[in-house]
């Protein structure tokens, strides 16, 4: 029998084990940032972004929703990284954590044509200037797309000492 021969009949070059265990290897790291190795990244251009925030005990609870227009899956991939940016281009300074949702949201890494996921967020203590009151959300997603949305308004100012916090959730699908 040939090196790298099974008894099945079929063969498996042995140069080829290199470039399987690389797959393997980059199928793996996908995984690890909650990503599918099979499914393309969802681009800006896939995904219809809006946010929505409302007043809540001296915070602004809402999220970022997406909705996938394309018309194959794509990963959304992990908790995305998040930044608040003035109306006048300037990111304010904010300390991120990872936010938590009701047990009933099933988490999204693979969104479907037509389908929306949700990134829930909490955001405390904005002590900063106000430029006519919007800010945008500026999401980095772990597959490098990067989306926004815009929000009118936001927290109440409660330690002028402090920066900004916001909590940040993985996708979720809401339930229906």
């Amino acid at each position: 029998m040939r090196p790298g021969a099974r008894r099945s009949g079929k063969v498996i070059s042995p140069r080829l084990a290199p470039v399987l265990a690389a797959l393997l290897v980059v199928s793996a790291a996908a995984s690890a940032r909650g990503q599918s190795s099979l499914t393309a990244p969802c681009l800006a251009t896939d995904l219809r972004v809006r946010s929505f925030f409302q007043g809540a005990t001296s915070s602004l609870l809402g999220g970022v929703s997406v909705r996938n227009t394309a018309q194959l899956p794509c990963s959304l991939g992990g908790r995305p990284k998040v930044r608040v940016v003035r109306s006048d281009g300037r990111a304010i300074s904010l300390r991120t954590d990872p936010g938590s949702l009701p047990s009933d949201w099933k988490r999204v890494v693979v969104l479907r044509p037509g389908r929306q996921a949700t990134a829930a967020m909490q955001w405390w203590n904005y002590c900063g200037v106000r430029f006519r009151g919007v800010f945008r959300f500026a999401l980095k997603l772990t597959t490098g797309t990067h989306i926004s949305a815009g929000v009118r308004g936001s927290p109440t100012c409660i330690t002028p000492h402090k920066r900004s916090s916001l909590s940040v959730s993985y996708f979720r699908r809401v339930p229906q």
